[in-house]
């Protein structure tokens, strides 16, 4: 079919335009990129650059203003910290002058500005800040064998309480410390009732048995060990212990022999063989001598003499990590003494020896007759050898003394102070409630006051604290720019 128009012309289809356009572009390939805009990369260098610029900046104005917090801090804590003693201090001594201050456990009472100033306790002069006269009140709070205050200070510029310190904090057990805070301290009650009782006395200790100090908690000098003490239940509170002492005596007689004189002549001294012009010896006056030193060296044997052996070795004590030892390295049977304690068995012992004599009184004549040790003269010995003597041994301890006119002469004794023990114990039920109630619940709970329970007969309340807290606001300095800006607006 023709492809004319009405007035016959030739028309040119589509198709075929478009096929030439196509057969063009290929025959010249860069034509169609000709009217194309070049695509241009970002550059990030700059955007680099400029990001840190921008960080320095930012921590150049962030360690500025810490700066700038912390030397506003520093001249506002010279202004408020003394302030806050003042007032503490102030309503303290008011509070104790007054018979205000409270006496149960967890009992607190408020101290207001307002009543020391009034009562001249305080000058409002001191208590300035930039024109703002301070307000508030102090908090005292009985806390064991202590108090805690705390205080809150209002109309205070940049003193106030409120602003200058953070968020209270959560409640907790542990008693806070530090410096820069407020500290409260919230009690929680509970009650019992509870049985008093005594234990058995023990019986008397010899003081080597008792402590030489003096304890802190009982105020008395306790055992040594604790088995000496009376056995209380496991549960029991322990409220007192009682000491009491007693005196207890022992004692020992001094003997002598005593002697019938016949005529004969006696040496004035002992010896173990006879001295010139007095042939005989008298049996009845034997007198050993004192043991002799240890020595390495054998003695010489006699027939007076008494010899014993033992094993002897060097001691020595530690110096850091040298030996130091007695005597330049001698050989000992017993420890030297108590700095060198250390028996050296790597060196081996060796064998040592001491020896004790016989003596006697020697005589010529005729022979004395001599008794048996005595404390007093048998009848019809009228002399006395004050050189033959000897001690009984000790008795045991007693509680009487045995000592008097009649045997004063001759009798020794000893006093020890012997001690004994008694514990005043309490056992409590348990706690009356499920938990644990602040003042206002717990009496609230028992129908009755505080005061009123620890009345009653056998009854008692326990305590628990619970504390709260609140910083120095780590952004105080804010706050004041806040404030500020405020103001100026």
């Amino acid at each position: 079919m023709d492809n004319k128009d009405n007035a016959g012309n030739d028309l040119v289809s589509s198709s075929s335009i478009t096929n030439n356009t196509i057969e063009s572009e290929l025959e010249n390939p860069v034509h169609q990129f000709e009217n194309l805009k070049p695509i241009v990369e970002p550059d990030y260098n700059k955007y680099r650059k400029i990001g840190i610029i921008v960080t320095i900046a930012l921590v150049g104005i962030v360690i500025v203003l810490l700066i700038i917090s912390a030397i506003v801090k520093a001249s506002h804590n010279k202004v408020c910290v003394p302030i806050e003693d003042k007032v503490i201090n102030a309503a303290f001594d008011y509070a104790k002058a007054n018979n205000l201050l409270p006496k149960n456990a967890g009992d607190n009472t408020t101290i207001k500005l307002d009543t020391l100033y009034q009562n001249n306790k305080l000058n409002q002069s001191d208590i300035t800040v930039k024109d703002n006269v301070c307000d508030g009140s102090v908090k005292i709070t009985k806390y064991k064998n202590d108090y805690i205050k705390t205080i809150n200070l209002t109309s205070c510029g940049y003193c106030t309480s409120d602003k200058r310190y953070g968020k209270w904090s959560k409640e907790t057990t542990k008693e806070p410390s530090g410096k820069n805070m407020i500290v409260d301290v919230i009690a929680y009650y509970n009650y019992y009732t509870y049985e008093d009782y005594n234990s058995s006395w023990t019986k008397y200790l010899r003081s080597d048995l008792i402590n030489k100090e003096i304890s802190e908690k009982y105020n008395i000098a306790l055992p040594i060990e604790q088995k000496n003490l009376p056995n209380i239940p496991d549960e029991a509170k322990i409220l007192k212990i009682e000491k009491e002492d007693k005196n207890y005596y022992r004692y020992r007689d001094k003997r002598w022999k005593f002697y019938i004189n016949q005529g004969g002549n006696y040496t004035n001294y002992f010896t173990s063989e006879p001295p010139n012009g007095y042939p005989n010896k008298d049996d009845a006056t034997l007198k050993y001598t004192s043991w002799s030193e240890w020595s390495l060296n054998y003695p010489e044997v006699k027939s007076y003499r008494t010899i014993e052996s033992s094993q002897g070795y060097k001691w020595y004590y530690l110096k850091g990590k040298e030996k130091v030892y007695w005597n330049g390295g001698a050989y000992s049977v017993n420890q030297p003494s108590d700095k060198y304690n250390v028996k050296d068995k790597e060196h081996g012992s060796e064998k040592m020896y001491r020896y004790r004599d016989k003596t006697w009184r020697w005589y010529n004549g005729n022979k004395r007759k001599y008794s048996s040790y005595s404390s007093v003269a048998p009848k019809g010995y009228t002399n006395k050898d004050n050189d033959l003597v000897e001690y009984t041994s000790w008795t045991t301890w007693r509680d009487v003394s045995h000592v008097n006119d009649s045997n004063r002469s001759y009798r020794e004794q000893e006093v020890d102070v012997y001690s004994r023990y008694r514990i005043n114990y309490r056992m409590t039920s348990y706690m009356k409630l499920d938990k644990y109630l602040t003042l206002k619940e717990f009496e609230k709970e028992t129908k009755l006051s505080l005061s009123d329970i620890l009345q009653q007969e056998k009854t008692d309340v326990d305590v628990i604290y619970k504390f709260k807290y609140h910083k120095i606001d780590k952004y105080y300095f804010y706050v004041i720019i806040y404030d500020n800006f405020n103001k100026w607006i």
